[in-house]
């Protein structure tokens, strides 16, 4: 089910973006973990890396912790991290204290917004 989610659009207008993947912080993804939409999908994979590809299984973004990732977790700060065994972490989006929510929209980007819909971060994968 695709969720709609709010965004402040120049001017101060509200517009809306579809997702298939939106989420709040407190959120954990197990591995494998995976969300397909129209234009690619966004992959929790087993070696620990969080990808996104595009339909023709070309990479887009990746974090880069193939081996040392174990856990994607949306904080209850709004930071959207990887972490190890040990729960150090070894990828964040650096959002903490401004994500209020994670969406992996129709447009293959996978955007942390605030709590006003304003972008805090984005693989900027939306090409």
């Amino acid at each position: 089910m695709k969720s709609v989610l709010p965004i402040l659009l120049i001017g101060g207008m509200v517009g809306f973006a579809t997702s298939a993947c939106l989420f709040s912080p407190g959120h954990s993804f197990p591995k494998p973990y995976s969300c397909k939409v129209d234009t690619g999908r966004l992959d929790f994979q087993n070696d620990g890396n969080l990808v996104v590809y595009d339909n023709s299984d070309n990479i887009k973004w990746a974090s880069h912790t193939s081996g040392t990732g174990h856990l994607l977790q949306f904080q209850a700060d709004g930071n959207l991290v990887i972490t190890d065994f040990q729960k150090k972490v070894k990828w964040s989006s650096g959002s903490n204290g401004k994500g209020s929510s994670i969406a992996f929209q129709d447009d293959r980007n996978l955007v942390v917004y605030d709590k006003f819909g304003n972008r805090v971060w984005a693989t900027e994968t939306n090409q």
